[in-house]
């Protein structure tokens, strides 16, 4: 089967995506229920599977390039599909269908938690404001001592 190596890329990449897509749903809940402790670690797991993924990546796109010049066309799916026999088409726009899958929710995860940290910056940064605000309210210079 020539589609055999692009397939099994596919299948790695595929999986290793999700494995992000798993990190980034529990870095929003992190982040969504203040359990701000725990970001840090799975900012490090993100880092190391989305390292991984892009490794896999480079390996995809050497896979598509081969098989497409054996094939005598474009490294594109569509015209690598038209070029095999069934199976081989059926197998790779299967599994080609899962890693778009994949692909798309990872970034609509990313988005949203690009939102959700934007967010608590804004947050905190309001906080601080007011902090400030409200200690300059009671210091000695801003006529509210309390020491006494």
């Amino acid at each position: 089967m020539r589609s055999r190596n692009l397939v099994d890329v596919l299948l790695q990449q595929t999986q290793a995506l999700q494995e992000t897509l798993d990190i980034a749903v529990r870095q929003r809940e992190a982040l969504r229920t203040g359990r701000l402790d725990s970001l840090q670690g799975l900012m490090k797991e993100l880092h190391d599977a989305s390292f991984r993924a892009q490794a896999l990546d480079r390996r995809r796109e050497a896979e598509a390039e081969s098989l497409a010049r054996t094939l005598g066309v474009h490294p594109r799916l569509s015209e690598i599909l038209e070029k095999l026999n069934e199976g081989e088409r059926e197998a790779l726009s299967s599994v080609a269908g899962s890693f778009g899958l994949v692909v798309r929710k990872l970034q609509a995860e990313m988005k949203i938690l690009s939102r959700l940290a934007d967010e608590s910056r804004r947050l905190g940064e309001v906080m601080l404001s007011e902090w400030r605000r409200l200690e300059s309210t009671f210091s000695p210079d801003g006529g509210f001592d309390l020491k006494g």
